[in-house]
This record gives structure tokens, C-alpha cells and sequence, in this order.
């Protein structure tokens, strides 16, 4: 519920800004156009406007005139935090939820929870796998019990995909952004960054049952060396390069599964694993890593 507003909004029009510029009063009591912007909460939404303020204004007292101002156009602004109106109407901020599982494969905003469109035919999708979100990207599913977000009281928890809940409500998605392009892995046309879903589904559960497994910067370049791991540029490609390291250390050695990474690889048209992992090559990579463990078995 949005408390009544104490500070009088006071926008700063553009003809109200030339004239305060153009004021000669320096007193502290001048009037003089100040940016001041608000952040939602929820979505990261960042609202600046020109307000007018003086130097005898503290700092909490500018920001309430800026909230102020802004629930006049449906934002939630009181105790519990700012919200932008499509964040208000998405639910109680105090129930909020937290974000899809992460995955390097998912393509859905990662920082919004997103809803799985479901049928009685297929039923609910399995917990850790990569699925189809009602924005049309990909999540990966929660660990709790799926919820039915048409059923209950109304009240949806905050923090759920704006775009997913229209799709929910029936109404219109915004245009897609998203380019497309042929899959780096298949060659199929696909809107999903260059990588199609399908592909993307078979690479997350390859990764999925080695998500503990440490594919940060910083421990591929221990393992791998700076200049090598500098060539790794995304989350999916460090993400396959620790599956293949771990694969051939474990079964032979750390220097030995370096050294195969970065030479010369005949399965491979004679291109290094490392290179063919870049170049999207993934499963051509793991097959050449499984038949080179099984030799050495």
C-alpha cells in the first residue's frame, strides 16, 4: 500500500531548467534542477528526472520527492522497497523467489525466476533440467515442488519474469530482440545466441552432473595457465574445457590432459580440442576425449 507523499512532486520542465541556469541567485534557498534517479527493486529499472531542489534539501528528502513523483505512475514505493509498475503488479515483494538454477547453457534472465508452461500430457518438467520458459528462452528448473501460478489466491510471489507472466495472462510477448542465426553446433537457424535449444539441452546435461565442479576464470588458470584460460571467453566454453580436463586428469594425469587439450588432435581435423571448443565443436571434442581414455584404459 503506497503511503500519501509529504514532499509536493516538483518536476523540472525544460523552459523551468534554462530559467534556473540562468538564475544569478547562488543563495541556498535558489531553486535549481537536480537528476535524481530511483532503482526498482525487483528489475533493476533505473527511472532518472530533472527535479527541483535546493541546497537546504537533504539527500532522503530529494529521493522522497522523486518517489513521490513516480507513484503518481504506479510505482510501489513505501518501506518494502521501490518497484516499477510491471514489478508491482507481479507479485508481493515480501514473498519474493529466488532465480532459476544456474546453467551456462540457459538463455533466460538470470535474475528472474521464470514460469515453465506445462500440460497434463507431458506433465510437470524434472528438477536440473534445461526447459522452455514462457518468455521463449530457457531455465533450468528449481529443486522445490512446481507451483501452479493460476491457481490460489492471485497472489504471486515477487521476482517472477515479466514476460513470462503476460504470456501466462494471454497477452501480447514483446518482439523478440534476439537475432537469428545458424547454431554454432548443428547449423540449424535459431534465435538462442547462436546456439540452438535443442543443442543446448543436450550440452546442459552433459554439464549438469559436473555443476559442482569448479569453472571459474581463476581455477582454469591454475590448471590450464593464464594465457590458455585467456582464450576461454564465455561460461560454456570453460564449462566444457573443466569436463574434459577432468575427464583425461583423472583418469590419467593433470599434465597429461593440458597436453592434450592444447595439441594437435587428428579426430579433430587436426585442430586443437581447445580450439574446436571455441569454435562450438563441443560434442566432436567429448567423443575425441572419450575414445582417447578408453585407448589409454
Amino acid at each position: 500500500m503506497n503511503p500519501e507523499p509529504t514532499p509536493t512532486p516538483r518536476v523540472a520542465t525544460p523552459e523551468e531548467v534554462s530559467a534556473m541556469l540562468r538564475s544569478a541567485d547562488t543563495s541556498p534557498e535558489a531553486p535549481y534542477p537536480c537528476q535524481i534517479g530511483v532503482y526498482c527493486d525487483g528489475c533493476g529499472t533505473v527511472v532518472k528526472r530533472d527535479f527541483i531542489v535546493s541546497d537546504l534539501m537533504p539527500k532522503p528528502e530529494r529521493l522522497d520527492i522523486a518517489r513521490a513523483a513516480l507513484r503518481a505512475e504506479g510505482w510501489q514505493c513505501d518501506d518494502e522497497g521501490d518497484y516499477c509498475p510491471i514489478c508491482a503488479a507481479a507479485g508481493d515483494p515480501v514473498t519474493a523467489v529466488a532465480p532459476n538454477p544456474y546453467s551456462p547453457y540457459a538463455d533466460a534472465s538470470p535474475q528472474r525466476r521464470h514460469i515453465f508452461l506445462t500440460s497434463s500430457f507431458f506433465g510437470d518438467p524434472k528438477p536440473g533440467v534445461l526447459t522452455p520458459t514462457g518468455c521463449e528462452r530457457l531455465a533450468v528448473v528449481p529443486e522445490e515442488p512446481m507451483r501452479d501460478a493460476n491457481s490460489g489466491d492471485g497472489i504471486l510471489p515477487h521476482g517472477l519474469c515479466p514476460a513470462c507472466l503476460a504470456e501466462m495472462r494471454g497477452e501480447e510477448l514483446p518482439e523478440g530482440v534476439q537475432p537469428v542465426a545458424d547454431c554454432r553446433a548443428c547449423g540449424s537457424s535459431t534465435d538462442h545466441d547462436g546456439m540452438c535449444a535443442l543443442c543446448r539441452q543436450e550440452a546442459h546435461d552433459d554439464w549438469w552432473p559436473h555443476r559442482d565442479q569448479d569453472a571459474t576464470p581463476q581455477a582454469l588458470e591454475q590448471i590450464l595457465g593464464p594465457k590458455l584460460a585467456g582464450h576461454l571467453t564465455n561460461d560454456m566454453h570453460r564449462a566444457e574445457t573443466r569436463i574434459v580436463y577432468d575427464l583425461i586428469a583423472t583418469r590419467e594425469s593433470a599434465y597429461t590432459a593440458r597436453a592434450w587439450l592444447i595439441g594437435q588432435n587428428p579426430n579433430l581435423g587436426d585442430r586443437s580440442p581447445i580450439a574446436a571448443i571455441i569454435a562450438g565443436d563441443r560434442h566432436d571434442v567429448l567423443e575425441a576425449a572419450r575414445a582417447y581414455v578408453e585407448v589409454t584404459a
